[in-house]
């Protein structure tokens, strides 16, 4: 289980990282962290995500860094699109130690 999540905030924060230097506000420092809720009844699969991304960075906007964690769960991050789309997915994002309310995110559906 903790490969399954460090390989979601691995992929989904190198996407994330990536966007936001495309927009010419390179992060300075990222770290990211992810509860998973599961079913009480084997197979114990994943049923809620909850992830945490902390990013710091001069000129960041917390409307582009929503945006680029949307982009990562719905368009690019392989592991994302690999897991089920019936998994509940919220992420919190926390820019320059503002927190912002968590949001809801959608897993990529093809």
């Amino acid at each position: 289980m903790e490969t399954l999540l460090g390989a979601i905030l691995s992929c989904s924060g190198v996407d994330v990282v990536d966007i936001l230097a495309k927009r010419r506000t390179p992060v300075e420092r990222f770290v990211a962290s992810a509860i998973a809720h599961r079913r009480a009844d084997h197979p114990r699969r994943v049923m809620r995500l909850e992830l945490e991304y902390r990013i710091d960075g001069e000129g960041i906007e917390a409307e582009h860094a929503e945006r680029a964690i949307e982009l990562a769960f719905e368009k690019y991050c392989t592991v994302a699109a690999s897991l089920g789309a019936d998994i509940q997915t919220q992420s919190t994002l926390i820019l320059n130690g503002v927190a912002s309310p968590p949001r809801p995110r959608k897993m990529f559906q093809p």
